[in-house]
């Protein structure tokens, strides 16, 4: 048996045979980022709200600093992927 394959017994003596591919998972650009952050001093609640530009958060941690004092944040990023098959080509304009 392929070490990539899986001889499973069916239903009424048949049998599938599975067979697994590797995959790989890349970030889509396409996709963008958003960035978010939170305000974790005592009692503040104050968030820069998702942004498309990471940039525009930090900025905001900074400001929000200058006019509170606050200096610390949990920062949240979120992207997009893309799973392909090893071996294939992304399709045009999907490139990693």
């Amino acid at each position: 048996m392929s070490r990539n394959a899986l001889h499973v017994a069916g239903a009424l003596g048949t049998t599938r045979v599975l067979r697994f591919v590797p995959h790989t998972i890349r970030q889509a650009p396409e996709g963008g980022i958003t960035a978010q952050h939170f305000c974790v001093a005592y009692g503040c609640t104050a968030t820069s709200g998702p942004l498309d530009d990471p940039g525009k958060a930090q900025d905001w941690a900074l400001r929000h600093t200058g006019q509170t004092g606050h200096d610390l944040f949990r920062r949240e990023f979120t992207d997009h992927a893309r799973v392909t098959r090893d071996g294939d080509e992304p399709e045009a304009g999907n490139a990693p």
